[in-house]
């Protein structure tokens, strides 16, 4: 067995713990997922019943990141557990991947790899705290893109610095396309790449070409290229449709509302005050910018906080999740810097010889050991909190046709009303300007959206005849009359919707001028409305972050 350092054994210690804790919370709550993940995990469930997007339903997400959700629905239906429980133990399964080639990038005799051996239990340690911080936020896509892209950023840092070993060029090419699916998660963070290439170039200093092949044009680089370049003709060539409706009037009405929303700053008093994440942001990025101009890493890093920085306050919304970029890659860059200093005293060069003195000999059956019971505590104690913290009775999750059990208290708003007025694959609306309160609970109830997954385009479309330009009403003229038929001949098909919660004000306002309403009145019996502010849904259920749209919402039951 080949020797470790002290700061491999270290890395790999905090990467295996943090893996079985997150392992153990998830698989005691199994239905625990955001709200922007279980959309796009519930799309994924249609898809693997055969429906295309934008086509049979509608989301204003990238092609790639619904059909990437596909694979935790397709797995569903093969061990029928629910998506998901798998999806977060795939994420789980995804950061201790993504840990792990970071940790194995510090491998080897290099002297000029002791720098980096050293610093990546500060990199561990900043994925952990980042992850443990975001627990709720845990599969966002933030939290996928992150967690895809950071060993690319390590990998970049040593190929530039001519630290790559040309015999790992199987484990760059792997790197280099996880990062490629990072990427196409969101259009946006193709804008990250052109970022992180153009500080790579400017720091080989004096450019030749014998350097660029050398050291900038390596394995990950081109595998990453040539995935993004492979996966975009792939969607091309298999479903044409799917992405010309996407390029179409998706793309069209997504620019339209970050312009809508940025000229009226109409989330202003609508999202959480998150001050905090900015002036954290603000120190951590402070105090880590020196050592960015001598350190690549660093600056990579320091880079990546700032693009974060700029994706959470372009955002539209200012959400929590957004934030997760710019105080992850931020704290990793002080941890790198504090790493820096620390290695930079005499004192800390004694004591970490001093221990890598015990750790550099041979692994024996003793530290395995230790290992493996170090890792087996930390998930038996993460399900132990995870069971105390559950609030709520246990219910069977049979009922829904999955293998496991959940919690009430990890439902969503509106649990006792969806469960009381349809079961298990019924249709359901709930329609308001927000993802939540529809997500994350259809998904969790095994509940099917209507066409219109959640209400993205309608006010876009409401403000686009107020002060758009008459060439871009016309442009999406089709698209809103073949938004609202639908609905219409949902509502009116063979399979309807069992029940039905609109937004009180706007959405409801939309549906009565479009006639949808009068259909509601007609084959629906109103029940007791809904609202995320009374008392017994905020005492059942954790805080509900969507300030601003706390409405009230009509609940309509079909006519038997």
């Amino acid at each position: 067995m080949n020797k470790l350092s002290f700061n491999l054994f270290i890395a790999c210690l905090l990467a295996l713990c943090l893996s079985a804790l997150l392992a153990g919370w998830f698989s005691i709550h199994q239905l625990l997922i955001p709200a922007e993940a279980a959309m796009r995990l519930c799309c994924g469930v249609q898809i693997a019943d055969g429906a295309r997007p934008y086509i049979d339903f509608l989301d204003n997400s990238s092609p790639f990141a619904l059909y990437l959700s596909s694979l935790p629905a397709l797995l569903s239906k093969l061990i029928c557990i629910h998506p998901i429980t798998i999806f977060n133990l795939m994420v789980v399964l995804l950061a201790l991947v993504s840990l792990l080639l970071v940790i194995r990038s510090g491998q080897g005799l290099s002297p000029r790899l002791k720098m980096l051996q050293f610093c990546l239990p500060a990199i561990v340690l900043g994925v952990a705290l980042s992850l443990i911080y975001f627990l709720n936020c845990f599969g966002q896509e933030s939290v996928l893109f992150f967690l895809l892209f950071l060993p690319y950023l390590t990998q970049r840092y040593l190929s530039i610095s001519a630290l790559n070993p040309a015999k790992k060029r199987l484990r760059s090419a792997m790197i280099g396309f996880l990062a490629a699916l990072g990427l196409l998660l969101n259009p946006v963070f193709l804008l990250a790449l052109v970022a992180v290439e153009f500080t790579c170039l400017f720091s080989l200093g004096d450019i030749s070409l014998a350097k660029l092949k050398r050291r900038y044009l390596t394995t990950e680089l081109v595998a990453c290229l040539f995935t993004l370049f492979l996966l975009s003709l792939l969607l091309l060539c298999l479903v044409p449709s799917v992405v010309s409706e996407y390029l179409g009037p998706i793309w069209r009405i997504n620019q339209l509302s970050f312009e809508y929303f940025n000229d009226d700053l109409s989330y202003v008093d609508k999202s959480p005050d998150r001050r905090d994440l900015v002036y954290a942001f603000v120190v951590f990025f402070v105090l880590a910018l020196p050592l960015a101009g001598c350190c690549l890493l660093t600056r990579l890093m320091c880079l990546m906080a700032a693009f974060g920085f700029g994706y959470f306050v372009f955002s539209g919304t200012l959400f929590s999740h957004q934030g997760i970029l710019m105080i992850a890659y931020s704290l990793i860059a002080l941890l790198l810097a504090s790493s820096r200093y620390i290695r930079a005293c005499r004192s800390a060069k004694v004591f970490s010889g001093q221990i890598a003195a015990w750790c550099s000999a041979r692994l024996n059956k003793k530290v395995v050991v230790f290992l493996s019971l170090l890792v087996v505590v930390c998930f038996v104690s993460s399900s132990v909190a995870a069971v105390k913290l559950a609030k709520g009775s246990a219910f069977s999750l049979s009922e829904l046709g999955y293998y496991g059990f959940g919690f009430e208290h990890d439902l969503s708003f509106f649990s006792k009303t969806v469960k009381e007025a349809s079961t298990a694959r019924d249709r359901v609306w709930i329609y308001s300007e927000q993802i939540s309160p529809a997500f994350p609970l259809l998904t969790q109830l095994r509940r099917k959206p209507g066409y219109l997954v959640w209400g993205f385009p309608l006010r876009t479309l409401k403000v686009l005849h107020e002060r758009g330009t008459p060439e871009q009403i016309a442009q999406l003229a089709r698209f809103e009359t073949t938004l609202y038929d639908r609905l219409k001949l949902e509502a009116l098909s063979a399979y309807p919707p069992a029940l039905i919660l609109l937004e009180d004000g706007e959405v409801h306002d939309l549906f009565k001028a479009k006639g949808i309403t009068a259909i509601i009145e007609q084959h629906y019996s109103p029940i007791d409305s809904c609202s995320p502010l009374n008392g017994d849904e905020i005492a059942s259920h954790n805080p509900y972050e969507y300030l601003g749209f706390r409405v009230g919402f009509s609940a309509d039951k079909r006519h038997k």
